[in-house]
């Protein structure tokens, strides 16, 4: 899977939290998270850790 899939088929890709790595899984900014195993994609939402790093300000 990649980004130029609709968002249809992948909600998880307009949420503005994949600007940043998961800390969980190690997606790339851009990337869908995965799942623990790393098999499949997570198309519908992100790690919790990801919206954290997301939302927290650098300094």
């Amino acid at each position: 899977m990649n980004a130029a899939e609709p968002t249809t088929t992948a909600p998880a890709l307009s949420l503005p939290a994949l600007a940043v790595t998961c800390p969980a899984c190690g997606s790339k900014p851009g990337e869908l998270c995965t799942s623990h195993s790393g098999t499949r994609p997570r198309r519908n939402d992100v790690h919790r850790a990801r919206t954290t790093a997301h939302n927290t300000p650098t300094t």
